[in-house]
C-alpha cells in the first residue's frame, strides 16, 4: 500500500504560515514578559545592593573617622614627647654651661 502526502495547497501553506506566525507571536509575548520579570529583578537586586553599600560605606567612614582620630592623638602625642625632650635636652645644656661658667 502506498501513501501520499496531502497536496500542499496555497490555502493550506497560508493557513501554517498564520499558525507559525500567531506561535512566534506568543512567543514574542512570554519573552517580553519575561523581560520584564527580569528587569524588575534587576531593579530589585539594584536598589538592595545600593541599600547595602551605603550600610558597607556609612561603617567605613565611621571606621576612617575613628582611625584618624587615633592618628591625630598619636600625632599630638609625638608633637609632646619631641617638645618635652628637647626641652629636656635645652635644661641639661643649659645646666652644663652654667657648671662651666660657674667653675671658671
Amino acid at each position: 500500500m502506498h501513501v501520499t502526502a496531502p497536496e500542499w495547497t496555497e490555502g493550506r501553506l497560508d493557513d501554517l504560515s498564520d499558525k507559525v506566525d500567531r506561535r512566534f507571536e506568543r512567543v514574542d509575548q512570554r519573552l517580553d514578559r519575561i523581560d520584564e520579570k527580569i528587569e524588575r529583578g534587576f531593579e530589585r537586586v539594584d536598589e538592595r545592593f545600593d541599600r547595602e553599600f551605603g550600610k558597607v560605606e556609612e561603617r567605613f567612614d565611621r571606621e576612617f573617622g575613628r582611625v584618624n582620630d587615633r592618628l591625630d592623638s598619636i600625632r599630638r602625642a609625638m608633637i609632646y614627647a619631641m617638645v618635652s625632650i628637647t626641652g629636656g635636652i635645652l635644661a641639661g645644656f643649659s645646666a652644663i654651661l652654667v657648671l662651666i661658667a660657674t667653675q671658671l
